[in-house]
């Protein structure tokens, strides 16, 4: 009896681990994953701005977060979020991938 109970919980726990498992990871793409959509560089290759995708379009027809960054001489200037409603679609078709 006490084997057939452990068997329970063993099977149970596995079931609850694996659904927590895919929770998490569908949360973190459609919500946290930063695509690079976009680089452009000043033509004195001192400053590049970064055009990034975060997380995928709120279904069906949601907006998109998108975030600006500039940096210059390796280190971060100034960051700009912002969201983008565009129908559901990404940001760029480069973000896709």
């Amino acid at each position: 009896m006490k084997k057939g109970i452990k068997i329970i919980i063993y099977f149970v726990g596995i079931i609850v681990i694996l659904a927590a498992v895919f929770y998490l990871s569908l949360f973190y793409v459609t919500n946290c994953k930063k695509i690079d959509c976009d680089v452009s560089v000043s033509p004195n290759q001192n400053y590049e701005l970064t055009l990034q995708q975060i997380g995928e379009p709120d279904w069906p027809f949601g907006s998109v977060s998108g975030r600006l960054v500039l940096v210059g001489n390796n280190r971060k200037i100034v960051q700009a979020d912002f969201e983008l409603r565009n129908d559901g679609a990404s940001i760029s078709d480069v973000c896709n991938a």
